[in-house]
């Protein structure tokens, strides 16, 4: 059954929550609504789901606003937007629609620690693709993560009507940078899913979540991280 995100919580209750610390393995099943080549490269930027229609309370999303108005991000249930043109982060409404969005309802989640040196973007996709490995997870089905870490720096953008790659004309995305926050990186890691699930230069979808800043991520130079992935036992 399908539950919607309540309208009661506030944004104050959402950054507590997602900044808190809390055999072969087959993932929960990714649900997905359009592809990034669809919606950036080919521009069918349509509203394909309602945002809360496909919210439970264990469910983790990330995606793009129809329009590609801005970015879509779900944590334990929680629904936000992040708006590429004011640059507002808010609580997703009942009439918001998602062109893209990659989600799964994950009831339960195990930790690892990561390597404690500091790691760029590659690296750290590197060191998620290793631990999942050690927990028997078959990468190539796509895999629910989180990362919580010190960021010693980080940058993310949020998308504000075109893709600058696709429409290097069009509006340029918010782009925003943080220097030592600790963070939370929410999203999927997908193997051999360029064009499809991530970008062709990334092997996970990311969104990050921290103080003042939420967007998909770009870069980053993390330490002292944890992974979090789907707790079947």
């Amino acid at each position: 059954m399908i539950r919607k995100t309540s309208p009661g919580r506030t944004r104050a209750a959402w950054l507590a929550l997602v900044l808190a610390l809390g055999c072969t393995a087959a993932p929960p099943g990714v649900r997905t609504w359009g592809t990034m080549r669809e919606v950036l490269r080919e521009g069918d930027d349509r509203g394909r789901v309602g945002v809360l229609e496909a919210s439970g309370p264990h469910t983790l999303a990330v995606g793009a606003l129809a329009g590609l108005e801005g970015e879509v991000t779900v944590l334990e249930g929680v629904s936000m937007v992040a708006l590429g043109s004011t640059g507002e982060f808010r609580l997703a409404h009942e009439d918001d629609r998602a062109a893209l969005l990659v989600a799964a309802d994950v009831p339960a989640w195990r930790q690892v620690t990561l390597p404690r040196a500091a790691m760029d973007l590659a690296t750290l996709e590197e060191a998620v693709a290793a631990a999942l490995r050690q927990a028997d997870f078959d990468l190539d089905a796509p895999v629910p993560v989180r990362v919580r870490g010190f960021a010693h720096e980080v940058a993310c953008h949020v998308i504000a009507g075109a893709c600058p790659i696709a429409r290097p004309e069009g509006p340029p995305p918010r782009r925003v940078e943080r220097h030592d926050v600790r963070v939370e990186l929410v999203g999927v890691h997908a193997e051999g899913r360029a064009g499809e699930l991530t970008h062709h230069t990334n092997r996970s979808h990311l969104h990050v979540l921290g103080p003042a800043i939420m967007g998909h991520l770009d870069a980053i130079t993390l330490s002292d991280a944890v992974l979090l992935f789907p707790d079947l036992r």
